[in-house]
């Protein structure tokens, strides 16, 4: 199975890539700057979890990495993937919605394509859609593609090392490795990625990560930081 990342960030690099290449996927990685530039030279990055049990690095390979700007290639790269995964924020979709175009235009394969947006955002994977929607063409069958939000359930703290040196870049995160997707959003067959959860209601499993995770999250930094913490942890 090959995927394409765009957005090579915390989340995008340490997590979705992670899972997708944990399912087996050959992975492309899209996007600008000096990561791109240090993926082509390394040719992959490391993800370090950690927990209360200790810390576990795998490396992670890259087969091919794209600026955003190189379109013809990136747009090959989509016709040819089963996924797409999205991590650039959700202010910036419709940045990179004509790349997504471009590449279902040049899709001859007749499986469809599945793109995830991994944003936490509870209209991601709409508004993502209707943006690549405005770039096609009158009449394109969009509707055999899938386009959904993920809700994401690990935390990716930092990047670790220099994007200008000649060592792999690292992630650095908890080992949670869930997320869920809109169920009918996606077209079948769907892709085999570990801990991907389908669900109906996206929008209450959206709640329930805000309320449980999230505001537990908070809850506990505001209480430390009265009590003179700095960390969680502490």
């Amino acid at each position: 199975m090959r995927a394409v990342i765009i957005g090579p960030g915390r989340i995008g690099l340490g997590f979705a890539g992670d899972l997708l290449d944990r399912g087996g996927a050959k992975l492309t990685v899209v996007g600008r700057g000096d990561v791109v530039e240090n993926l082509r030279r390394t040719g992959g990055y490391r993800v370090r979890l950690v927990d209360q049990g200790g810390e576990r690095e795998r490396d992670i390979r890259v087969r091919r990495a794209l600026f955003g700007s190189e379109v013809g290639a990136v747009a090959a790269e989509i016709a040819r993937a089963r996924v797409v995964a999205v991590a650039v924020g959700p202010q910036n979709l419709g940045a990179i919605a004509p790349l997504i175009a471009a590449g279902l235009q040049a899709r001859t394969r007749k499986k469809p394509l599945n793109v995830i947006a991994f944003e936490n955002a509870v209209d991601a994977g709409p508004n993502l859609r209707a943006a690549v929607a405005e770039r096609l063409p009158s009449g394109f069958p969009l509707e055999r593609h899938g386009f959904s939000g993920a809700i994401v359930s690990r935390v990716v703290s930092s990047r670790l090392g220099d994007p200008t040196d000649e060592q792999p870049l690292t992630l650095l995160g908890d080992p949670y490795r869930t997320f869920e997707v809109h169920k009918r959003s996606l077209r079948k067959p769907l892709p085999k990625v570990p801990g991907m959860v389908r669900v109906k209601d996206f929008e209450a499993a959206f709640n329930r990560k805000l309320y449980l995770l999230s505001t537990g999250h908070a809850a506990v930094a505001y209480l430390g930081f009265l009590k003179g913490y700095r960390y969680v942890h502490a």
